[in-house]
């Protein structure tokens, strides 16, 4: 092949390989400002990018403080945010709608419980059920699902890339078997005998007397302990014979969890207490207290500004809290 024909097909290629790249599904950002990234290529502007990812053109460009008047510049990198209309944390979807799988890759010493709160409190059996996992264990640089982009099927081409509907199976109820009438046995009703029954004579009832009179002591039956206490109650209560024990008191708020309301093994978040340590918590101006491991620190976003302690729902219920925030007393060891 001539060498100047070799090099004229080479420019061809190259900008071809350039702008074939595959979309970047990791979310970026944190709290209500995430976002993905995505490298614009010939032809794309505000509007068919805002279709390719289900986000109206204005609300792009200024979401990367753009003007629509000037357009987009061939490999330019520009922000494409999540809200409330492309971010879906559930696997529900119309059928024109396509789900893609949006991911957060793992740092390391990331809990499986830390990732679901900081991307909206995701309940971690959705976790753990789109990512197909068996245990709360979790490996560096993995990455988790956490949420879908939800698209338009006649409108982006990213739907290629989305999850397969769940089919329901369909169980097929055998029909009745029909039996021939000349098959059906007639069988005669037999009038059973009637047996006359025995009167027994009456059973008289001995007179009580001073003489066989048994006094008998009742006692009277144990009162239960609190179960609501929680799992961790026995662990915290042996720490607490040979350690310094130190309260602080603050405002906490709930977090959803499955955890604990069958085992009433309790979860929290807290700055103070060391991960994997026991806390006692209770209600400010209350005597009933519940007994929480600690996860991680309190994940750094909006709705935990101001708060010294995060507790499971699990732990507030059995705290009698109903309200999304509350005054709390929280003591643990140095």
């Amino acid at each position: 092949m001539p060498r100047h024909l070799f090099f004229f097909l080479l420019t061809l290629i190259v900008p071809l390989s350039l702008f074939s790249q595959k979309p970047d599904f990791q979310i970026k950002g944190k709290g209500s400002a995430l976002y993905l990234t995505h490298k614009v290529s010939p032809k794309e502007n505000f509007y068919s990018v805002g279709r390719m990812y289900n986000v109206a053109p204005r609300a792009l460009a200024s979401f990367n403080q753009l003007s629509m008047d000037k357009g987009l510049s061939i490999g330019q990198i520009i922000k494409v945010p999540l809200d409330e209309s492309n971010f879906a944390q559930s696997t529900s979807k119309s059928a024109a709608e396509a789900l893609v799988p949006l991911y957060h890759k793992v740092g390391s010493g990331e809990t499986l419980f830390r990732i679901g709160a900081n991307y909206g409190n995701v309940p971690l059996d959705d976790l753990k059920k789109w990512n197909k996992l068996s245990s709360d264990q979790l490996n560096a640089g993995v990455n988790l699902i956490v949420g879908y982009l939800r698209v338009n099927k006649s409108e982006s081409s990213l739907a290629n890339s989305g999850i397969k509907s769940e089919e329901t199976p369909v169980v097929k109820t055998p029909a009745a078997e029909i039996v021939p009438a000349a098959e059906i046995a007639v069988v005669k009703k037999e009038t059973p005998p009637v047996v006359e029954e025995k009167k027994e004579a009456p059973v008289k009832t001995p007179e009580v007397t001073k003489e066989n009179t048994v006094s008998v002591l009742v006692q009277p039956a144990a009162a239960p302990g609190n179960e609501k206490e929680g799992f961790f109650r026995s662990e915290y209560d042996q720490l607490a014979a040979n350690n310094g024990v130190v309260s602080i008191s603050g405002s906490a708020s709930v977090f959803k969890s499955t955890s604990g309301w069958q085992d009433d093994k309790y979860y929290c978040f807290n700055n103070e207490a060391a991960p994997g340590s026991i806390v006692k918590v209770s209600v400010s101006g209350s005597e009933k207290a519940i007994y929480a491991k600690v996860l991680d620190a309190i994940p750094d976003i909006k709705q935990n500004e101001g708060v010294r302690l995060v507790l499971s729902n699990a732990a507030a219920d059995a705290l009698g809290v109903t309200s999304e925030k509350f005054d709390a007393v929280i003591s643990y060891f140095k």
